[in-house]
């Protein structure tokens, strides 16, 4: 049995992204990311407790 009609050429690999272009930018776009604050548990980077407690494997 030829199976050879399900075989694909593996897709090509996208094209590079172009440089950003220009120098006049604002500092912004250079500067590193930090997290917003937050206090509510359950939200982006703050665990509810029993997220804590399985990410420390049961032990408090």
């Amino acid at each position: 049995m030829n199976l050879r009609f399900w075989r694909r050429k593996p897709a090509p690999p996208p094209p590079p992204r172009p440089p950003v272009g220009g120098t006049n930018l604002p500092a912004a776009l250079f500067a590193p990311t930090r997290p917003i604050p937050t206090v509510q548990p359950g939200r982006a980077g703050a665990p509810t407790p029993a997220q804590r407690w399985r990410a420390n494997g049961g032990r408090w």
